[in-house]
């Protein structure tokens, strides 16, 4: 996306009423919204490496899923956004906004939110390991006190008679 937003400003140069303030603010936009996703993506795919490097997996397993997450993932996600694209209608504004210029920020807002969420979980699963914790157990929605047995966490008594 922000090759073509380069690609528009080339062609704007010299274009008589080229830059009007709501081209510049679409520009802005798109490039503040491209430099937050691929600092997110780049954050996530990070982190998961190096949970996949604590876990133990090999250097081809650790690239191979990470990039999967960080890659692939978010491209079925645009193809299939694409795909649907073409059946969601936006308004244009009297400001000038282009109808797929935001149906390309909301695509990309999403891919981003999927790299904050990877990102958090990949950092929660990091400081785990680090720390030697067990990984927590999921509990069922019908767990109780019955059903799961809490260990009383009881020091030994010391002999003290002498």
């Amino acid at each position: 996306m922000l090759l073509d937003e380069d690609i528009s400003l080339i062609t704007e140069i010299g274009q008589p009423g080229g830059y009007s303030p709501g081209w510049v603010t679409q520009c802005f936009i798109t490039w503040g919204i491209d430099i937050a996703g691929s600092i997110l993506g780049i954050l996530a795919v990070c982190w998961f490496g190096m949970l996949f490097a604590l876990k133990g997996k090999s250097a081809a397993g650790i690239i191979l899923r990470a990039a999967g997450l960080g890659t692939v993932v978010p491209a079925l996600f645009k193809s299939l956004f694409a795909f649907g694209a073409e059946h969601i209608t936006f308004t244009v504004s009297n400001s000038g906004l282009w109808e797929a210029k935001i149906t390309n920020w909301l695509e990309e807002i999403i891919v981003m939110l999927y790299y904050l969420w990877l990102f958090r979980l990949a950092r929660k699963g990091v400081l785990r390991e680090l720390s030697g914790a067990a990984p927590a157990r999921q509990k069922s929605s019908h767990a109780s006190r019955i059903t799961h047995h809490v260990t009383p966490h009881v020091t030994p008594a010391t002999d003290v008679t002498t």
